[in-house]
């Protein structure tokens, strides 16, 4: 899948993926995709289920760890603390100030290409003690960072940078 912010480039390789999956679907054959992290959150199979399944085809998903669970576990931090935390969850793009407002524990997924922004924000709101992340959690290259105010994630941060504030 193409990474880009061109929404028609995205919306023609989705299509063109779906039309692959139909020859072998239409073939008789079981297709699946696999996913880094939980097939229901911010991930692309949304799109080819949406697709595949407005032809007619019978999709299924299988649960898989979040990226913000697995980074919890990695830094032995619960992210909620019991039940009376909210859990905000938002992509890496989403409005910060609407996202840092929100009660409990703050998830910024996907967050490599704002960390500059995300960052200047923390550090304004004063938050960047209370804030950690990890890229590439799991995974060759993980890089880790309990406490964003004694050390933080390079400007160019991987896509696969989660990031958390309690």
């Amino acid at each position: 899948f193409t990474m880009s912010r061109d929404k028609r480039q995205r919306q023609k390789a989705h299509c063109a993926a779906a039309e692959t999956l139909r020859a072998y679907l239409d073939a008789g054959h079981d297709v699946a995709m696999l996913n880094l992290g939980d097939v229901s959150i911010y991930a692309t199979f949304g799109y080819l289920q949406k697709l595949l399944e407005g032809q007619g085809y019978r999709t299924a998903m299988a649960a898989g760890v979040p990226s913000f669970c697995a980074m919890a576990a990695r830094l032995n931090q619960p992210l909620t603390g019991g039940m009376d935390m909210p859990l905000t969850i938002a992509p890496g793009n989403a409005p910060l100030g609407q996202v840092l407002a929100a009660q409990g524990t703050k998830v910024l997924m996907k967050s490599g290409r704002q960390i500059p922004q995300v960052l200047d924000c923390l550090r304004q709101a004063g938050l960047l003690k209370r804030s950690a992340a990890v890229c590439n959690c799991g995974l060759p290259g993980e890089e880790v960072w309990p406490d964003l105010s004694s050390d933080s994630p390079a400007q160019d941060a991987g896509y696969f940078m989660t990031m958390f504030v309690k």
